[in-house]
């Protein structure tokens, strides 16, 4: 199973008002001074231990700035068996 998202999709998604929770994985520096409208802010090293609460979210966009750092997510992602979790291809870079 593929992970990856386009930034178009997910745009596309939050036009019609589906649910979606942006989460930004970078370090809080990078997290404040850029990020897209209201994404969260959880950081890679924390993902694992937030799993359970993140599953309960029908969509999840998991981001960095260039879609490296989140395409490390893809392990993490098939061991907790998240159904309904993507990594913005591109990243932040890809948004704009």
């Amino acid at each position: 199973m593929s992970y990856t998202i386009s930034a178009n999709q997910v745009k596309h998604w939050l036009s019609l008002k589906n649910l979606v929770l942006l989460v930004d994985i970078r370090d809080a520096s990078q997290y404040y001074r850029t990020r897209i409208h209201n994404a969260v802010h959880i950081p890679l090293e924390k993902i694992a231990a937030n799993a359970t609460s993140l599953k309960k979210y029908p969509r999840i966009v998991f981001y960095c700035t260039s879609g490296v750092l989140s395409k490390s997510l893809e392990g993490l992602l098939r061991s907790h068996h998240f159904q309904n979790a993507y990594i913005l291809r591109g990243g932040l870079l890809s948004w704009k």
